[in-house]
């Protein structure tokens, strides 16, 4: 399997589970999201939480967290470029 189709399996699994997880009144939870490729490929997904480094790192003094970088929270205006299903 060549890396394009790697990437192609992996996006049809989390979106099929994500889907699953939709039809079951659940929610999918993205995790490890570090990068904004990431980011994207998860909002493709329709996964509706996600969570990683991209938005900060781990620290046990909630009150460590500060407002968003500004190019990270742009992301989150921007529309997918394809969605997986629907």
């Amino acid at each position: 399997m060549n890396q394009g189709q790697h990437e192609t399996f992996s996006h049809q699994i989390v979106a099929e589970d994500t889907q699953f997880q939709f039809l079951r009144h659940s929610f999918a939870i993205g995790e490890m999201v570090d990068k904004p490729k990431g980011l994207e490929f998860v909002r493709e997904c329709e996964v509706q939480y996600v969570q990683g480094f991209l938005f900060g790192e781990p620290n046990a003094n909630i009150l460590s967290f500060g407002k968003m970088d500004k190019n990270v929270e742009k992301l989150f205006g921007k529309k997918p470029t394809r969605r997986a299903f629907g």
